[in-house]
């Protein structure tokens, strides 16, 4: 027989609106921005919650960038040249994750210490959110099954604002980026996943279905389509394209089909300790 929830559903219900009076209460008010470009970017994650900006980095010099990495990350999976900083492979070479990226090359500065990038997380989140996360991460042409290949929310109502850049050309067989527009706000179909990653962090990992209880079956993402009109969005592009996501919406990685790609990622978070 199934062990008992710690929790009713009643008593995750309180929690959850006590847990996100006092996330409310230690976040400062976002920073509105006198530049309009950041204005219009952050009125589209608003009401998209996923922005894609064409050419943030000069094309050849993403492409540079990319092989660069890409030497990297060669280098440190021969044994020619071992990194100290964290790396992750999900779960095999396919799939290589580095972090600390802003300190094994200088041109990545532009992306990892970008003002611009920064101020938009501040307008559309809040004034003392932080960097959190750098990495590089490069998916192989190979087909190999990510942990984020499947949709899925990053957290319930906590800030989760990312930033990503492409340094080799993304298509929709080239492991893009994918998003549903609009998933990203509050809505009653939020609950039940946010009772879940609740429970999760309450009671552990054997308490849910799906990791943290944040991954939706197809029959869920259908339903939200119909119901409720979320649009997908693949974000092709370029490199040097760059995409500002709020990951409190419904987003996946995707498995490559004809080829890999090359990316930065930049993670922005209200450190919480409670």
């Amino acid at each position: 027989m199934d062990e008992p929830y710690m929790f009713s559903e009643q008593e995750l219900l309180e929690r959850l609106a006590e847990r996100k009076k006092w996330y409310e209460g230690i976040a400062e008010p976002a920073i509105p921005s006198s530049n309009p470009t950041v204005t219009e970017v952050v009125e589209t994650l608003k009401r998209d919650g996923v922005c894609v900006i064409k050419n943030f980095m000069p094309h050849q010099a993403a492409v540079d960038l990319g092989k660069r990495f890409n030497q990297i990350i060669d280098d440190h999976l021969s044994g020619t040249n071992q990194l100290e900083t964290k790396v992750h492979n999900f779960p095999k070479p396919e799939i290589c994750r580095i972090l600390h990226a802003d300190k094994l090359h200088k041109d990545a500065g532009v992306f990892f210490n970008s003002p611009f990038i920064l101020e938009v997380a501040k307008a559309y989140t809040c004034g003392n959110i932080v960097s959190w996360q750098r990495m590089a991460e490069r998916r192989n042409a190979k087909i190999v099954h990510g942990p984020s290949d499947a949709y899925h929310v990053d957290e319930a109502f906590y800030f989760k604002f990312k930033a990503f850049l492409y340094l080799s050309d993304v298509t929709e067989t080239t492991a893009p980026f994918d998003y549903y527009k609009g998933s990203h706000r509050d809505s009653i179909w939020r609950t039940p996943k946010e009772l879940n990653m609740l429970r999760y962090e309450l009671e552990g990992e054997d308490s849910v279905f799906g990791f943290r209880g944040n991954f939706f079956e197809d029959r869920e993402i259908d339903y939200l389509e119909r119901k409720h009109g979320i649009e997908r969005l693949i974000c092709e592009g370029k490199a040097g394209t760059l995409i500002l996501t709020d990951t409190r919406g419904i987003h996946k990685a995707t498995t490559p089909v004809t080829g890999g790609r090359t990316m930065l990622g930049h993670y922005f978070e209200l450190p919480r300790n409670r």
